[in-house]
């Protein structure tokens, strides 16, 4: 089997290898590179791009059909605004 980056139909991953990056900034990462993709006039392969940021494809696809995280859409479950939250964890 050929290299990741060789089966990838874009320049080069932007994910440094100095850090861990979290499911949700590879996530992030994904949609941009796809809707990049899209502006260029190309058409992006979702499963492709999901391999390459190792993210779920599913969760690609539910994303880029505007599915919130998990985070997200629990904010408006919270009795506390996020603000009010973070100022009495504080104190």
């Amino acid at each position: 089997m050929s290299n990741l980056s060789d089966l990838c139909p874009f320049d080069s991953r932007p994910l440094s290898p100095d850090r861990e990056w979290t499911k949700e900034e590879r996530l992030e990462l994904a949609i941009w590179k796809v809707e990049d993709q899209k502006e260029l006039g190309k058409a992006p392969v979702l499963s492709t791009i999901a391999k390459f940021y190792d993210v779920p494809c599913s969760s690609l696809w539910h994303r880029m059909k505007g599915r919130r995280s998990r985070s997200e859409a629990a904010e408006e479950r919270q009795l506390l605004p996020k603000g009010v939250e973070s100022a009495l964890a504080g104190w």
